[in-house]
């Protein structure tokens, strides 16, 4: 029997690792080039085959840091992320059987995320070159499928979770509540709210907001699980957070149990409202900094713009990405092979490419969808990019699964508003949008 880690997948599909708990197969999957792959076990041995999965729906893999050109995590292909992810784009694979439709009609608008306030509490991206942002309003999320905060049993609702594009947050954490619990008092979608950046090689950072207990998640981090007994107190502008020793980004942990699953020394600054999760001094100053006012994303108008939109379509997921370029083929919308796009075919969005782009899942009255919010350069490119849009989920499909997009999505609403293009979409599979700009296609190349 092998270790616990990311594996070829075993039910056949080469582009994916699935992920082996020690004991048996899981629903979480990741592309097969960007995980990094642990050894095999002691024994020698491939994990034991088992039977198929019953849901066989991915959670998000963890968020590799990458260290050198082609290093497992390091990001491949021609989009660029917005707040910075490492070489991982959290993703969530589209599912094409067993749709799912999200709805709990009973339940009245779950509460909002708040995405301004939120994102002026990060560090503003700009300029980091290949920075992706994820994040989730949990308190909804939770109302969504059913549970609450302290619910050690929300494993039977991972795969709701999953289909709703749920991300776990910190993504660098091993997804296993146990060690959440003893470790930092909380379990994997017990935040209220969380949201992460990732920068590649320049580090990670993540905001969990809530109530915690100083003394309780302190004393956990301590133990061997966190930052250890050895870690020492830095402070940045009056604020003091914990520091492991180690050198910056570089693997620490040579074996045993560890919160942190790429093995790299934490930063973690914890407070009664939120807690700051970083791998670099540099990035735990900015995170200090934009909590307390200073240098907040939504300093970008561009990102203010988005982020009040996010909150009028009722946005509980956020995947942003940035200066996105086209996509790996230019056949949008008509028929024909992805290579040979045919006469007519939309080669793209009109003008500059949309800095930045929203896209994740959205819950209405109890009902799950999907949105893009973009902005364009000009109000004229967000109107012809209205058209092109509409013109490729009516009738362009996949590049990937050549499936029709009108299979998936039906549309709610495509309009602009001065240069920002909103768009959201009815869909059985609310995360599809998210893997749609993992895996660079056409509906996202505004």
């Amino acid at each position: 029997m092998a270790q616990a880690g990311w594996f070829a997948d075993p039910y056949g599909d080469p582009s994916l690792q699935r992920y082996f708990d020690g004991t048996q197969w899981t629903t979480h999957t990741a592309p097969a080039a960007t995980v990094a792959t642990p050894p095999i076990g002691p024994t020698g041995t491939d994990p034991d085959p088992v039977p198929p999965l019953v849901d066989p729906a991915p959670v998000a893999p963890p968020v590799a840091i990458a260290t050198e050109p082609g290093s497992p995590g390091q990001r491949h292909g021609s989009r660029k992320p917005l707040l910075f992810s490492a070489a991982v784009l959290i993703v969530v694979a589209l599912v094409t059987g067993g749709l799912f439709v999200a709805r709990r009609a009973a339940s009245p608008d779950p509460p909002g995320a708040g995405w301004r306030a939120l994102l002026a509490q990060l560090p503003d991206p700009t300029g980091v070159a290949g920075a992706t942002t994820q994040g989730v309003d949990l308190v909804a999320m939770r109302a969504q499928v059913g549970i609450d905060a302290k619910d050690s049993k929300f494993g039977s609702k991972t795969s709701e979770l999953v289909k709703l594009g749920t991300p776990i947050i910190p993504s660098i954490w091993k997804p296993q509540p146990d060690m959440w619990r003893d470790v930092v008092d909380v379990l994997p979608y017990g935040a209220d709210r969380a949201i992460e950046i990732n920068a590649f090689k320049e580090g990670y950072v993540a905001v969990l907001v809530g109530t915690f207990d100083v003394d309780k998640v302190t004393a956990g981090l301590r133990r061997s699980e966190g930052v250890g007994p050895d870690a020492t107190v830095a402070t940045h502008e009056g604020e003091s957070y914990l520091r492991e020793s180690g050198a910056e980004l570089e693997v620490v942990r040579s074996g045993g149990p560890s919160l942190e699953q790429l093995n790299r020394p934490m930063r973690v600054l914890v407070a009664a409202d939120h807690l700051i999760v970083s791998l670099t001094d540099t990035w735990m100053h900015r995170a200090i900094d934009a909590w307390a006012g200073r240098g907040g994303a939504t300093d970008r108008p561009e990102i203010a713009q988005a982020a009040v939109a996010l909150d009028e379509i009722g946005a509980v997921t956020m995947l942003a990405v940035d200066h996105a370029e086209p996509s790996v083929s230019n056949d949008r919308s008509g028929p024909g092979s992805a290579s040979e796009p045919s006469s007519g075919s939309v080669l793209r969005a009109s003008g500059p490419p949309a800095s930045p782009i929203f896209v994740g899942t959205t819950v209405r009255a109890g009902t799950a969808g999907a949105y893009i919010v973009a902005h364009k350069a000009s109000s004229a490119d967000a109107a012809r990019a209205v058209d092109e849009l509409r013109a490729v989920v009516d009738g362009g499909r996949s590049l990937v699964t050549r499936q029709p997009w009108k299979e998936v999505f039906t549309i709610d609403r495509i309009d602009a508003k001065d240069a920002l293009v909103v768009a959201t979409f009815g869909t059985k599979l609310p995360a599809a949008m998210t893997q749609a700009v993992a895996k660079h296609e056409n509906i996202v190349d505004l």
